[in-house]
């Protein structure tokens, strides 16, 4: 005959098994829950509430996802820069759209002063819209002006200080210029 401490442990553990904790949190339930969620002390409630929005919001939303740009949580501020981009994806202004899809081909097609004029023009709508800050950097780096390079990454990862490829490229371009002031002393 089984003792107790055998008969419960099995049973225990067959419990487990039939009903096992959820892995993931459930995802909210609405907007409301997806708000109160994004201040949750719980990295994994905050990461599904931008899911949420990332699934749902409108690139209004975007206004409550930047401060997780600099989230405790590697992954939520993962998640916060993914989301950002989905918002803006579908703006809902179809100006708007077009002129990021514009300024990605002036700056593919190497038509760089058009590039830069778009990115401004997505910066009048958004000011911290950090894709089109990086792509100034970029059009500037391409125009061999580091020091307006510089300024706009820092300006892009002031908004996203994730941003590990911009962080290095600031890095390099201190450097550069630095070693330039040296040359020149």
């Amino acid at each position: 005959m089984p003792n107790r401490a055998a008969v419960f442990l099995s049973a225990a553990l067959l419990g487990l098994t039939l009903f096992p904790a959820p892995v993931f949190p459930a995802p909210p339930a609405g907007r409301g829950a997806a708000l109160a969620d994004l201040g949750a002390s719980n990295p994994a409630r905050r990461a599904e509430a931008i899911v949420w929005f990332a699934g749902h919001g409108t690139a209004k939303d975007g206004k409550l996802l930047y401060p997780r740009l600099r989230d405790e949580s590697p992954r939520v501020r993962d998640y916060a820069e993914t989301a950002l981009w989905a918002l803006w994806s579908r703006s809902g202004d179809p100006a708007l759209d077009a002129l990021l899809a514009r300024g990605v081909e002036e700056m593919n097609g190497g038509r760089l002063r058009r590039a830069i004029a778009d990115c401004r023009q997505v910066l009048e709508r958004n000011p911290r819209h950090f894709g089109a800050l990086s792509g100034l950097g970029q059009i500037y780096l391409a125009l061999g002006d580091d020091a307006q390079a510089l300024a706009w990454f820092r300006r892009a990862l002031a908004v996203d200080p994730d941003l590990a490829g911009v962080a290095l490229t600031i890095k390099a371009l201190e450097d550069r210029i630095e070693r330039r002031r040296d040359h020149m002393i």
